[in-house]
């Protein structure tokens, strides 16, 4: 029996009775599990946790199932002790085969250990539904008088629809099997009976999971309008096994190709020249532009569509759709390199280059007048410092310019104009992001701590363009030291004996 009492505290007192009567009384907590509850009686029973099955008013408890959850929600139907604020709660223990607890909780962990019991426990229900519960497929392990029970292979096409091949034609033909299958797996369609396959609702189930299975249904659902229409809605690919009339059907198609641009070379020819069905295929998906007809390829709306995804497709682009500015701009903003295929005229185009020079080192190819544009020289050595080379001689000597080109690559100091490779700010940026450029400072920069460190910091073998005079400087080694420790490498014989510097080399490459 059940004593509800109401639960203030989220106390309760646990009742465990067996066949014989009382066994013993557990104080828990509401937030408690069933689980939890098995390990208690564990520890004070020595009932191992997999023998015991616990019920309460005649239902079997699952390990997850809270406590609390066992007290009903009705207070008014509560008996309330005024003196206590615990529940108790009336629980029956059975203590099952030790064998057959072990099969179950195997089996609930891996359907397929189903396999490797043996026949008496393949033939038990309770282990066979427990275990096509978690894998459908262990169902074809179950004993053969099992396998035709409707409850065991509903739950098995649940979790795996496609198992439904493995069953018995009475539950091919089985409605609510079927649909569950269907609904876990549309191509499961292809197993059901022929009856079923006629069925409107299992047709509809099947091609809502996967729109492809509309090549399973029965021929006279295959020409069912809102079959057709739910299959490539689900799928877009799904086109490919729609039966011909629906292919030439505008409004089955541009369901299917905008969710599947490739679908457009199952379209009927004669649609597949429809623009909007073209540009609907492409916009989905740049590389149905291949199934576009000739004719639509100079389509300019299908070609912007296509370049503003990919934009090599610029390359088999007619001429005259090439000439086009929004065209070429969408293709060089895609890839700067196509600013060599586009047009003389748009060559010249400022806002094309721009675009062009932002994303791919392009500069060379730009005209002189392009290349003297101080905005556009900006935007090509931000994207790739050495594109200095191929600026005009006034931006060479731009301080901004220049600097701009040696923080993104410090060689580009090599095409600055003289006096800002001689400037110490500029030689200071460039030999930070590149060390070994020291070696086209000048004389005079060589010989700048500053400098030299910076350089020694990024590369340490540009110790070697440090001036002589500077390395002969022991602080000039501790610093570098401190900075990188490969320097090391590079120190002169007279101080590799150095107690001061050897303590540093030995604690800076000892292992951390």
């Amino acid at each position: 029996s059940h004593l509800p009492v109401v639960c203030l505290l989220g106390q309760m007192e646990v009742n465990m009775n067996g066949f014989s009567g009382f066994l013993c009384t557990l104080n828990c907590s509401k937030a408690h599990t069933v689980g939890d509850l098995k390990a208690e009686i564990e520890c004070s029973s020595g009932i191992s946790c997999i023998e015991q099955k616990l019920v309460c008013c005649g239902e079997d408890l699952e390990d997850e199932r809270l406590l609390g959850s066992l007290i009903p929600a009705d207070a008014d139907a509560m008996e309330v002790d005024m003196d206590t604020t615990t529940t108790t709660l009336e629980l029956s223990l059975i203590r099952v085969d030790a064998r057959r607890a072990q099969a179950l909780h195997d089996v609930r962990c891996n359907g397929l250990c189903l396999e490797t019991l043996s026949e008496d426990l393949r033939n038990d229900r309770d282990i066979v539904l427990a275990a096509v519960k978690h894998n459908g497929f262990a169902v074809i392990h179950a004993h053969p008088e099992l396998r035709r029970d409707p409850e065991i292979a509903l739950a098995a096409v649940s979790d795996r629809g496609f198992v439904l091949r493995y069953l018995e034609d009475a539950l091919k033909a089985n409605r609510d099997i079927v649909l569950a299958a269907v609904a876990n797996d549309g191509f499961a369609v292809r197993h059901a009976s022929d009856a079923l396959r006629a069925d409107r609702e299992v047709a509809l189930t099947a091609v809502r999971t996967n729109g492809s299975a509309v090549q399973y249904v029965a021929g006279c659902l295959a020409e069912d309008r809102e079959v057709a229409l739910t299959a490539v809605r689900s799928s877009g690919a799904a086109l490919r096994y729609v039966v011909p009339k629906f292919r030439s059907d505008r409004e089955v198609v541009l369901e299917a190709v905008r969710s599947y641009g490739q679908a457009l070379k199952f379209v009927d020819e004669q649609l597949r020249c429809d623009e909007d069905v073209a540009l609907a295929a492409v916009t989905s998906d740049f590389t149905a532009f291949q199934h576009v007809p000739l004719a639509l390829k100079a389509n300019r709306l299908i070609a912007l569509a296509a370049v503003k995804q990919s934009a090599r497709i610029f390359k088999s682009l007619p001429e005259d759709v090439k000439a086009d500015r929004e065209v070429a701009l969408a293709a060089v903003s895609n890839d700067g390199f196509l600013l060599t295929l586009i047009t003389p005229k748009l060559q010249h185009d400022r806002n094309i280059v721009l675009a062009a020079v932002s994303n791919s080192a392009v500069l060379a190819y730009a005209s002189e007048e392009m290349q003297g544009d101080r905005e556009i020289v900006l935007a090509a050595v931000r994207h790739e410092g050495t594109m200095l080379q191929f600026s005009s001689g006034k931006l060479k000597s731009d301080a901004e310019v220049v600097l701009t080109a040696v923080k993104c690559n410090g060689f580009a100091i090599i095409y600055a104009d003289g006096k800002l490779r001689a400037c110490r700010e500029v030689m200071l940026e460039a030999v930070r992001n590149s060390g070994s450029v020291l070696q086209w400072a000048p004389a005079q920069l060589k010989e700048d701590l500053q400098v030299a460190l910076a350089a020694v910091a990024s590369n340490p073998a540009a110790t070697k363009f440090v001036s002589d005079e500077l390395k002969q400087k022991r602080k000039f080694w501790l610093a570098a030291l401190h900075r990188n420790i490969g320097v090391a490498e590079f120190l002169p014989k007279k101080l590799r004996r150095d107690q001061g510097l050897a303590l540093l080399r030995a604690r800076w490459s000892r292992p951390r």
